[in-house]
């Protein structure tokens, strides 16, 4: 586990920007933006290298208030015991500090606005995804969303297809990614008190994957699974958008990001990525 980080330490350094960070750039009050801040745990699930971009936000988060830890990777790329372990770290530091109602994971190869995790917690909704798009040869760039279309199918948007996505707005996602997420303390309290855990994939999902040779159920689907199980539902924020580092840095491309497109009229294409 790495170490805790709460509120300013001379071992972080703030990001140089010509531009401040403030609670009013949300449009709160101090007072409330305090609170909200300080009930966020930020975690870094990382093999030992932080995005510079992502590092730099470190002094932000710990101005506010903000609990911050970078996970070490300790199971050789096993993402979903990773993702596990952090829920249980969660758990375990909220037993002593009830405060801490958020947890946002945040991947080491990402960049993010200072502001990102404290958005993503102040819809208050269970679970909550900022949009984090990849990359493949034969769909181009893709957001990891899945998002019902027409037809009540849930399919990844492709810029290929989909084209363009809502500059604002919360969408309810049949799964999400968990690159850029926010999970409400009480959906990792439920799937562990149900007999699960969180992210995990069952036997059956392991025992398919064996015999298809294709994971229908990656940690991400599995965690919206175990949460839609018990009732709590997944949002994507499409005001919230990180960059995503690969041999380039991957987002939804600025040209196509409609602010006039309204978020409840907005469609993924039928054609879109289909995950049976």
């Amino acid at each position: 586990m790495g170490n805790l980080i709460l509120g300013p330490s001379p071992q972080v350094t703030s990001a140089s920007s010509t531009t401040t960070p403030s609670p009013t750039m949300m449009g709160m009050e101090e007072e409330d933006f305090a609170k909200l801040a300080q009930s966020v745990f930020i975690m870094i699930p990382t093999r030992g290298t932080i995005a510079s971009d992502l590092a730099l936000m470190f002094g932000h988060w710990a101005r506010f208030g903000t609990t911050i830890t970078a996970v070490k990777d300790e199971f050789g790329g096993f993402v979903e015991l990773n993702r596990a372990n952090m829920c249980r770290l969660f758990q375990q530091v909220r037993r002593d500090r009830p405060e801490l109602t958020y947890l946002v994971m945040i991947d080491d190869d990402e960049a993010v606005s200072w502001d990102a995790p404290y958005r993503l917690a102040a819809w208050g909704e269970p679970i909550v995804s900022g949009l984090i798009c990849s990359h493949e040869d034969h769909r181009g760039i893709f957001a990891n969303i899945f998002v019902e279309d027409e037809y009540k199918i849930a399919r990844m948007p492709s810029f290929n297809r989909t084209k363009s996505i809502p500059g604002r707005g919360l969408k309810e996602c049949a799964s999400v990614g968990s690159g850029l997420l926010c999970i409400r303390h009480d959906v990792i309290d439920g799937i562990v008190d149900s007999g699960e855990k969180p992210f995990v994939l069952s036997e059956k999902d392991r025992a398919a994957c064996l015999e298809t040779g294709v994971l229908k159920m990656g940690e991400d689907t599995t965690f919206c699974a175990q949460a839609k199980k018990l009732g709590f539902q997944c949002y994507v924020d499409f005001g919230v958008r990180g960059k995503h580092f690969k041999t380039i840095a991957v987002q939804w491309p600025q040209s196509h990001v409609d602010y006039s497109l309204d978020v409840r009229d907005w469609k993924v294409d039928s054609k879109d990525y289909f995950h049976g």
